[in-house]
């Protein structure tokens, strides 16, 4: 059976949104007068938004978390600088502005290329690439190294 790494990366990060979903509020009753008890927001880590240049100049926005939280992109572009840029364009603009070219994900891949998807919103870094005796991508294989979630690396 072949693995399918990126969609398998699409499926775990479709399944870390809906987890996010519903674990911002908690199952909670709702009371005659048509009140809910137990209703408990969960705003998520506090951090600060900033408006940074890229290589080229280009502005984009970033968040860096008040305890060195970081999201994906954070990990994948910023190494252990702590800012996270975020997803869809301004990701789109990093990546243009530090000179990476968009290609198929095949045999051409090598380690530390950065593989996003769905419209850049999540990112991985390419660890280790492995070939089948023929010259394809052995997708069981070849490993990624991401972050999910808000933690600390």
């Amino acid at each position: 059976m072949r693995f399918d790494l990126l969609a398998w990366l699409r499926e775990a990060w479709e399944r870390f949104c809906a987890a996010l979903l519903r674990g911002s509020f908690r199952r909670s009753k709702r009371r005659r007068d048509g009140s809910f008890k137990g209703l408990r927001v969960y705003n998520g880590p506090k951090g600060t938004d900033y408006k940074v240049k890229t290589l080229k100049g280009n502005e984009v926005r970033v968040w860096k978390g008040d305890k060195g939280e970081t999201w994906c992109h954070g990990f994948t572009l910023g190494g252990s600088s702590g800012y996270s840029v975020y997803s869809g364009p301004d990701v789109e603009k990093v990546l243009k502005d530090a000179n990476y070219a968009s290609s198929a994900v095949d045999a051409s891949l090598k380690p530390g290329d950065i593989v996003t998807f769905s419209g850049y919103q999540h990112s991985v870094k390419v660890k280790s690439v492995t070939l089948t005796a023929d010259g394809k991508l052995d997708w069981d294989k070849t490993q990624v190294e991401t972050k999910n979630g808000q933690e600390p690396l």
